[in-house]
């Protein structure tokens, strides 16, 4: 089985240096309330140096730094005195596995068997992928074109071990072989010192006069067993496939998470959003391959202190667009202002859904318009979410408490105006037929001629209301006509009974009213039909 390996030695470095080139490119790479603003150099003429704090050696470095005489594994003592002006970060493994990860993600659409190896490397399983791309050179040619887009520095290697892969990558080997003899050959060629990096192993191996693998396979296994620990000889087997490895294949999130840790330290959020375009990039990426939208994200802001601030961003509809999600943040942090520099952001994205397209109309005018949802989403963003609401069906017999204003997120919306309609259609059912057709009067009734004659009557409407409805009923001081009722509401008894006989009325001024009579014969007005 031929095994590929992408070594990547200097993730951290690559990450901050990408960072950088977009902050620089947008013209804000440093913020003017920050210790850390410099003085507006491009992202590569900086030199930056990350730092094994363990050790305190320098493990990654920038061209400018180099030219400055800094070097791998020197001393960060030396590497400062011979560059005054060099920007020294501590090395983040945890920051590496993260980026490695996304390297993953954007590569597993088109290698589907690839695992992670620590925080610097990637196994890549090609048997299937080759009859898949018929030939090696056509998967080499797709996956340089896809690391390409990555802006990362890496070196890659192929064998028929996944160990041997991985010293020949890290050896900068450089090169996609299937022909078996040439990688032996140059496998053979390779140092033990690279291969087997324990201190203890090296020495015994210096102690035979053993200097490339070459004259290592010249031993057998019993000889090999006598000398070295169990550990190296089980080394060696993988290295010459002869012993299997245990590696777990990579299996695509459920969710998004990305976290960035920024170069600079951040105070105002016009610089900020630039960062947060980054992540949501990735994002977009994240839903396209997945046909995914999404209603919610999480932004989170790490403090200098090491505290943080967080937002839950809605959107009214599904969204995979960076470009609204964008913003939608940029609304919500307009009104914020940093308590203290932030030094790393956070993105957040659980609650995903299958996209869902909707057909536009073939006859509506090819102009652009904003969708009601997304001015929703705007307004939220924009007032809160609190302060963006809509009217609601609520299920209440009492007229003035069958509408209220809820928050647009109420899941239960639609199941409350269902509920309340086969609740209103059940009660019209119980009513009589004399008491929907009933047309006698009260007092105040007017004795003349100037009511509308029964063509205008509503009497096939199951239930009649009005399109304005008072907020308090008022007595009613006029004359009117009795049309269409009684319609009688009788609710409230486990707080306070209302007991009312509504009627649809006719005025003076040819109005049609919405009246009703109390328990005590009292006569008010609750709304006008319009």
């Amino acid at each position: 089985m031929l095994w590929g390996y992408l070594y990547f030695p200097q993730l951290q470095l690559d990450l901050l240096t990408k960072l950088n080139g977009k902050l620089s490119a947008d013209g804000c790479n440093s913020d003017g309330n920050d210790g850390h603003s410099g003085n507006g150099q491009k992202a590569n003429s900086k030199p930056i140096a990350i730092i094994d704090t363990q050790h305190h050696q320098v493990i990654q470095l920038n061209p400018a730094a180099e030219q400055q005489g800094v070097s791998l594994m020197m001393g960060l003592a030396t590497a400062a005195a011979l560059c005054n002006e060099l920007h020294v970060i501590p090395y983040d493994k945890r920051l590496e596995q993260q980026e490695l990860s996304r390297i993953v993600e954007h590569l597993y659409d088109n290698v589907a068997d690839i695992a992670c190896d620590g925080a610097t490397g990637l196994y890549l399983r090609f048997g299937n992928m080759l009859r898949l791309y018929h030939g090696m050179a056509p998967l080499a040619a797709k996956l340089h074109q896809l690391l390409g887009g990555l802006a990362v520095r890496y070196h890659y290697a192929s064998a028929y071990s996944p160990k041997a892969a991985k010293v020949l990558a890290e050896s900068k080997f450089d090169c996609f072989e299937e022909d078996k003899n040439s990688i032996d050959k140059a496998l053979a060629k390779l140092p033990v010192t690279h291969i087997f990096k324990q201190t203890i192993e090296q020495q015994q191996l210096a102690r035979l006069g053993i200097e490339h693998l070459s004259q290592l396979q010249q031993l057998s296994i019993a000889d090999l067993s006598k000398r070295f620990s169990q550990s190296f000889l089980h080394d060696y087997l993988r290295l010459m496939g002869k012993k299997l490895m245990n590696i777990k294949f990579y299996q695509p999130k459920p969710h998004f998470y990305y976290h960035l840790e920024l170069l600079y330290e951040i105070s105002r959020v016009e610089v900020l959003l630039k960062p947060v375009a980054l992540v949501l990039d990735k994002l977009a990426h994240f839903l396209l391959v997945r046909s995914y939208a999404s209603h919610m994200l999480t932004l989170t802001c790490y403090y200098r202190d090491g505290g943080d601030i967080r937002w839950e961003i809605h959107s009214a509809e599904p969204c995979d667009s960076a470009a609204q999600w964008h913003q939608l943040i940029a609304l919500q942090l307009a009104k914020i202002r940093f308590t203290q520099p932030v030094v790393a952001i956070a993105l957040d994205c659980t609650q995903l859904a299958l996209k869902t397209s909707m057909t536009p109309d073939l006859f509506a005018a090819n102009v652009p318009r904003l969708n009601l949802l997304t001015l929703v989403s705007l307004l939220q963003a924009k007032l809160g979410q609190e302060h963006v609401q809509k009217l609601n069906i609520n299920a209440e017999h009492q007229p003035e408490l069958a509408n209220q204003m809820i928050s647009v997120w109420r899941a239960d919306n639609e199941a409350n105006k269902r509920n309340v309609l086969k609740t209103q259609c059940a009660a019209f059912q119980h009513f009589p037929e004399h008491m929907t057709r009933n047309k006698s009067q009260n007092s105040l009734q007017d004795k003349s001629d100037n009511k509308p004659q029964d063509k205008y009557f509503l009497n096939h409407s199951p239930i009649l209301r009005p399109s304005y409805l008072l907020v308090t009923p008022e007595p009613l001081t006029e004359r009117v006509s009795i049309i269409h009722g009684p319609e009688r509401i009788e609710t409230g008894w486990w707080q306070q009974t209302v007991v009312r006989d509504y009627f649809v009325a006719y005025n003076e001024q040819k109005q049609w009213c919405w009246v009703y009579r109390d328990h005590e014969s009292r006569w008010f007005l609750h709304g006008y039909f319009g």
